[in-house]
C-alpha cells in the first residue's frame, strides 16, 4: 500500500528588515529574502516572515543582505536564486 504525500509548497518572500545605526540613518537598502514553506491547505500569502505568521509551515531559509544598484550585488544574486528554488 502506497500513500502519495503532497509536495509541500514553498514560496519566495521579501521584506525590509529593522536596521539600526547608521545604516538606518543614512537609508541603505537591505532586504530580508525568505523561502516560506506553506501549511497544507494554506490560500494566500503569509503576511510577515515568521514562524508565528499565519500559513506559515516553516522557513526553510532567510538571509538579510544589501541589494546594491547592479545585477552583481549579492542581494540580486540571492534573490535569483532563492525564487528559482521555490515551487509556487
Amino acid at each position: 500500500m502506497t500513500t502519495t504525500q503532497a509536495t509541500p509548497t514553498v514560496i519566495y518572500m521579501e521584506a525590509s528588515p529593522a536596521l539600526k545605526g547608521k545604516a538606518r540613518k543614512f537609508g541603505h537598502n537591505y532586504r530580508k529574502m525568505a523561502l516560506v514553506e506553506l501549511q497544507p491547505g494554506f490560500v494566500g500569502r503569509p503576511k510577515m516572515i515568521s514562524n508565528r505568521a499565519i500559513g506559515v509551515a516553516r522557513i526553510v531559509e532567510c538571509r538579510v543582505l544589501h541589494v546594491g544598484s547592479t545585477d552583481r550585488s549579492e542581494g540580486f544574486r540571492v534573490r535569483h536564486e532563492l525564487r528559482a528554488r521555490a515551487t509556487a
